[in-house]
């Protein structure tokens, strides 16, 4: 057996021995691109944003179709209801942008109305700090508005391009995971009893 040989057997056992000892510690391998990359909360949301870059769309393409998926694969935690930020660095104009879509009020709005509104724990460490639930909710959803804002003005392709895998996410179906039900099956979440006994009209977003 050649020298070069025995050096290129040793060497993948060395490479089998660090990759058995990241498995034990449960450590993850640095993440390597040259075109992109992408990631989310969710396998299935990076993939969306991933699958919009492969088909030649830019940074901004696929940010709006990894957050519009997290809409359809995890909506407990994400959604076109919600509001959203965006901070990025525009390499052609030599400047970073900053977008902030929602969380505005309406122009009559009286915050005493809500000084008694419930709190809870929400059993991730937000005890007595969240909004209540249900129409007496004052901030307006603003990421839909957000996504097409960044889209026009920066991206490369409409709304119903960068949505195709959240529509077909939704149309189609996705595996639940462990974590999803746990979440659902949570006392205290959102999608729970609680919410929807004091609010029959949100029993269908539960489902």
């Amino acid at each position: 057996m050649s020298r070069l040989l025995v050096l290129t057997y040793f060497l993948g056992l060395i490479a089998l021995q660090l990759r058995a000892q990241a498995a034990k510690e449960n450590l993850r391998p640095p993440a390597l691109g040259s075109r992109g990359m992408v990631a989310t909360a969710h396998p299935l949301a990076t993939l969306a944003g991933q699958k919009i870059l492969a088909e030649g769309g830019n940074a901004i393409d696929a940010i709006v179709a990894a957050a519009a998926a997290l809409n359809a694969v995890e909506p407990f935690m994400s959604g076109t209801g919600g509001v959203g930020y965006m901070l990025f660095y525009s390499a052609s104009e030599n400047r970073t942008r900053s977008l902030i879509f929602g969380g505005w009020v309406p122009k009559n709005f009286d915050p005493e109305k809500v000084r008694d509104i419930t709190r809870f724990d929400d059993g991730a460490g937000h005890a007595g700090r969240l909004e209540g639930i249900g129409p007496r909710t004052v901030a307006l959803p603003g990421n839909v508005a957000g996504w097409d804002r960044a889209l026009r003005d920066y991206g490369t392709m409409p709304l119903s391009k960068v949505f195709e895998s959240a529509i077909r996410y939704l149309d189609e179906g996705v595996p639940v995971t462990e974590y999803d039900q746990a979440v659902r099956n949570s006392p205290k979440g959102r999608t729970t009893s609680r919410g929807c006994c004091d609010f029959p009209e949100k029993r269908w977003l539960s489902l």
